[in-house]
């Protein structure tokens, strides 16, 4: 390996380490309300795969609230309960 490839290497491990160390300062300074916020915001993604896959399962468009909900909190890969969704 060249010189060239180790100090590529060394810029990328310092960028990843200061990634990390930025997280976990934002994550000790963060309120309750804000980290429980952080939490809602990451399902988000999970949440979206469920639902699209709920709708091209039954092949409709429009589905009664209660059902899409039961169905992602069936789905989902803890335990979430009605309240957890924002309504």
């Amino acid at each position: 390996m060249g010189v060239g490839r180790w100090s590529k290497l060394d810029s990328i491990v310092f960028q990843v380490r200061a990634k990390q160390a930025a997280k976990a300062l934002d994550a000790m300074t963060r309120s309750p309300a804000q980290d429980k916020e952080a939490v809602q915001y990451s399902r988000l993604p999970e949440i979206a795969r469920i639902l699209r896959n709920c709708y091209v399962v039954e092949k409709k468009g429009v589905m009664p609230l209660e059902v899409v909900v039961e169905k992602v909190a069936n789905s989902y890969r803890t335990n979430i309960s009605r309240g957890t969704f924002f309504f």
